[in-house]
């Protein structure tokens, strides 16, 4: 007996694979309209859809019938239709991506073709002969890792119409991926909830499709609203499910999105409805192709109160609280590094009160083309050791002021030396202690990320809402609020920390006015209800025509 046929072949991406044989290198899909139980007399005699067949399609005609077909020792003898009765035949029909017959031939292999009496059909044809057939449907298990581009928007459409023909939008209800311990989940159910819909979060574990489709029966999301990609596949099949169902795909990026669509090699992304918290990336988003792109910053959230009134060190005034670097930093880079003269040249470009923001490391690098591929995260890894040295640099400028910092022990190799010693604590809970922290502080110092040239960070809103007061670096993104309240809590090469305390402090009831000022606005115009709103109104308008309610 001749060794197993194992052929090898470039897939999407240009990395060689090495493809599976033999009958078990085929899935059934427990999501085929005949149902979920490959074995049934039904899923074993009726109509069958086959997705991808396979370096040999042999092994799918012995699954489907039975039959002894051309296995590798017959490769070059068997008749294609041999031993298979008339009566016996099956109603068949298959799709192949012409990608993987192409990437098939060019590593020489050349398999025998299906039974003559099997069909071939466009992805369109396909979904028709689903439509009316109501197949089992079996795939070639490698095929959507494979070619993703051409099976995910297919396999999408087809759980769609086979799982829940006809169904119709709810127009109160949103999808929202995720859980109480996920990046403002739990601040969008809540505002989500107070503007009248009605979350629901998908299952978490593996690709969701059929789950999901469940419970969408019982109530059909009038969009899905993810951040950060969460609860979507990079392969884009669930986004495809979504869009075959008619439900509307919001992204929002709340970090930076290039950064985050990195992962990605399919541009499925741009499909989508995008929302950004940074609108320096909006014109970038647009050149590279995603066409319904708004901005939306971060918010203010009545889930974010003191709840205990804990203690800062003895002669504390000014609070500092974060990480000195986003967590799975190395594991994100890895290899991409800027280069190494780029770098010397943002250091002194920082420390002469420049911003070698991610914009700036971009342009230098030469970055034109920023997705797809990891290119950009050499640019990144440039702004975030920046943003380091950057927070650094103003800690140094604020310890005077009496100084602590709130964070990860990190921190350590960075914080200003003494005399006095700055105070480093250890991370505290986000909902429980860290608003009584910001409150119990005369005041809490903000320094903005480099990664987000533009944007503001959740302190921008907290630590008014927990009752603190809050000075801040300079940025872009502060231009959605009146200059009468940003001007008074910024600082800037032309106002030292001390001099801009002492002029909040001059005149008695500068503070508790600004305060005052700060939550009325915050209260009237920047909540994650004042977000939805605007993100619903962006999204009816981009499904003008359409005939969708929202």
């Amino acid at each position: 007996m001749s060794l197993p046929f194992h052929p090898r072949i470039r897939d999407s991406l240009n990395r060689p694979r090495t493809l599976a044989t033999g009958p078990e290198s085929f899935e059934f899909l427990t999501w085929s309209p005949i149902g979920d139980n490959p074995d049934a007399s039904a899923a074993r005699t009726g109509a069958a859809l086959v997705l991808g067949l396979g370096p040999c399609p042999a092994d799918a005609a012995r699954l489907l019938e039975g039959r002894t077909g051309a296995d590798e020792d017959e490769r070059e003898t068997a008749a294609p239709d041999a031993a298979v009765p008339l009566a016996a035949r099956r109603q068949v029909a298959w799709v192949e991506c012409p990608d993987f017959e192409r990437a098939l031939a060019a590593g020489g292999a050349e398999p025998l073709p299906p039974p003559p009496h099997w069909v071939r059909l466009t992805p369109d044809e396909a979904l028709r002969f689903a439509a009316e057939t109501r197949p089992a449907i079996w795939t070639y298990r490698q095929a959507r890792r494979l070619f993703p581009d051409f099976w995910a928007p297919l396999f999408g459409r087809l759980e769609a119409s086979a799982t829940t023909p006809g169904l119709r939008r709810a127009a109160r209800t949103v999808l929202l991926p995720g859980g109480p311990r996920d990046l403002l989940h739990l601040e969008l159910w809540d505002a989500l909830t107070a503007e009248g819909y009605q979350p629901l979060a998908p299952p978490r574990a593996g690709r969701q499709g059929a789950s999901l489709v469940r419970r969408l029966e019982a109530r059909p999301p009038a969009f899905c609203l993810s951040v950060n990609l969460r609860g979507l596949d990079p392969g884009g099949e669930t986004f495809h499910l979504l869009e075959a169902l008619g439900v509307p795909v919001v992204l929002w990026f709340v970090d930076n999105p290039w950064h985050i669509v990195s992962a990605l090699r399919l541009p499925w992304w741009k499909k989508a409805v995008l929302f950004v918290s940074d609108a320096t990336f909006i014109p970038e988003l647009r050149r590279h192709g995603a066409e319904r792109v708004y901005p939306l910053p971060l918010a203010a959230s009545p889930l974010f109160r003191p709840r205990a009134d804990p203690a800062l060190p003895a002669g504390a005034r000014v609070l500092f609280v974060g990480r000195s670097t986003f967590p799975g930093r190395d594991a994100f880079f890895g290899a991409s590094h800027p280069p190494v003269e780029l770098s010397r040249r943002a250091e002194t470009l920082l420390e002469r009160g420049g911003r070698p923001d991610f914009h700036w490391w971009t342009e230098e690098m030469g970055l034109d083309t920023l997705w797809p591929g990891h290119a950009v995260r050499a640019a990144g890894a440039g702004a975030e050791a920046c943003s380091l040295l950057h927070r650094a640099l103003w800690l140094k400028k604020m310890a005077p002021a009496g100084l602590v910092v709130v964070g990860d022990k990190g921190w350590k190799h960075h914080l200003p030396p003494g005399p006095p010693e700055t105070p480093l604590l250890p991370p505290v809970d986000y909902y429980t202690t860290l608003p009584g922290l910001y409150r119990a502080a005369s005041y809490t110092f903000n320094v903005t990320s480099l990664l987000l040239p533009g944007g503001l960070t959740q302190r921008h809103f907290d630590v008014w809402r927990a009752g603190g007061f809050l000075l801040t670096n300079r940025t872009d993104g502060l231009d959605i609020f009146p200059p009468e309240l940003v001007d008074p809590i910024t600082l800037d090469a032309e106002c030292t920390p001390q001099e801009c305390i002492s002029r909040l402090e001059r005149r008695a009831g500068t503070r508790r006015e600004l305060q005052n000022a700060w939550q009325k606005i915050l209260d009237e115009s920047h909540t994650y209800r004042h977000r939805i709103r605007f993100m619903i109104e962006c999204l009816a308008e981009s499904l003008d025509g359409s005939g969708a309610s929202l």
